[in-house]
């Protein structure tokens, strides 16, 4: 049967009656002063003295520090709770650490650093937002700098999983991505894949931590990321792979040609220049606007089957699976691809281009302020796929401005499916 405490202290120099219910893990106080937490949403963890114990919390309020003024975020505050002897101090010490305990909240971390990604903050943002988080959470943590492209990935196929409950990255999108495809190359990666991965937003876009922060209702700042991955909140993900020739990547943010990946590509030479250097390209790139000329096969989700043309079934009999790109790797099935080549030839739509845009979401943001995908879900087994394929420059400048709503797809010049 789960305790209910009660115990007549001092909390931040008023006297209170404060009450613990174990079972629905909520910490109550009347007297001179009243109020609650919520310990498994408001708490980072605490510390305990001989004098009573400090609490150190992170409560969300209409304004904060790490969002802006006026904006909604979580503001830490410490809290000292004083007891009249030292048998009720450790008897509250030890139903605190089982609530938390059985909350299954990390204990052992790898952080992984990128110092060069974005405006090279990861540094910054570690010893700032994350790293006194972590060490109030009373979590062991282990950081290294990632020193070069695909760094990531080597660390995840090498470290020892064993004695570890999470690999966090601190970055933008591409480290976490690194660590995904390491864990996917490992022999053991049945298990691997379900080390759980937190990401701080510390780079250029940070989509894939925009879109897990607004789904939780979270803002996107460092802090908060820390804080979820604190509280051990994990939330499953489709995974896609690509394939082309011998290369195989696996992706879990999303896959492009075209405009996006052009401007992502050609942009590095402005790296410099943060998240503003997406902007910039993507005018130059419209005012020089390329097409693309391609096919494009695909499988439509439930719903979605009105998109596009039949494909003629002897040609996707013959072509699609003699292209190369079925039954030539089996480590796709391997890594649980359902083998959708080999599926109903009759369900195969085409659409040909050329194109301007072809653009495949698994989550709704690419960056903290572009909601490319709005109707994506994280584990449905479906991408959402953007196509652009005939648009005026002036019109495509009014879709891009209005990307950052997800307004865009209301255009009448995109059509956007899942599949």
């Amino acid at each position: 049967m789960e305790e209910v405490l009660n115990e007549q202290v001092v909390l931040d120099g008023k006297r209170v009656l404060v009450t613990l219910d174990s079972a629905a893990g909520v910490l109550q106080w009347r007297g001179e002063r009243d109020g609650q937490l919520i310990l498994q949403n408001d708490l980072i963890g605490f510390c305990s003295s001989e004098s009573g114990i400090c609490l150190y919390t992170f409560r969300m309020t209409k304004s904060s520090s790490y969002c802006g003024k006026g904006l909604p975020g979580r503001k830490r505050k410490d809290m000292v709770v004083e007891f009249s002897n030292d048998g009720a101090r450790r008897l509250w010490c030890d139903s605190l650490q089982r609530i938390l305990d059985k909350a299954g909240r990390p204990k052992r971390l790898l952080v992984l650093v990128n110092p060069f990604g974005g405006r090279k903050t990861g540094r910054k943002v570690f010893s700032a937002s994350v790293e006194p988080l972590l060490k109030a959470a009373g979590i062991t943590y282990t950081v290294k700098e990632t020193q070069f492209q695909r760094h990531a990935l080597d660390l995840a196929k090498e470290s020892d999983l064993s004695q570890l409950d999470g690999i966090v990255c601190v970055s933008g999108d591409g480290v976490l991505v690194e660590v995904l495809n390491g864990l996917l190359e490992r022999s053991d990666w049945e298990r691997a894949i379900k080390m759980p991965i937190g990401i701080i937003p510390a780079g250029t876009g940070n989509g894939l931590a925009k879109s897990v922060l607004d789904h939780v209702g979270e803002p996107c700042d460092a802090a908060s990321a820390t804080f979820l991955v604190i509280r051990g909140q994990t939330q499953p993900l489709d995974v896609a792979t690509a394939k082309q020739s011998n290369v195989k990547f696996h992706s879990i943010l999303m896959l492009t040609w075209g405009l996006v990946a052009d401007v992502d590509i050609e942009s590095e030479r402005l790296r410099w220049m943060g998240a503003l250097r997406l902007d910039v390209y993507t005018l130059i790139r419209i005012s020089n606007l390329r097409k693309y000329n391609g096919q494009l096969y695909y499988i439509p989700a439930p719903g979605y089957e009105g998109t596009g043309t039949p494909l003629n079934e002897e040609f996707a009999r013959t072509t699609l699976m003699t292209s190369g790109e079925a039954n030539s790797d089996s480590s796709l099935q391997k890594h649980g691809d359902p083998g959708s080549l080999q599926k109903n030839f009759s369900e195969w739509r085409e659409m040909e281009g050329p194109f301007i845009l072809i653009w495949l979401n698994n989550v709704p943001f690419v960056s903290e302020s572009v909601n490319a995908a709005p109707n994506a879900k994280f584990a449905d087994g479906y991408l959402d796929l953007i196509i652009l394929k005939d648009c005026p420059r002036w019109a495509l400048l009014n879709l891009l401005l209005k990307v950052q709503t997800g307004g865009h797809i209301k255009s009448k010049y995109v059509d956007y499916l899942k599949l």
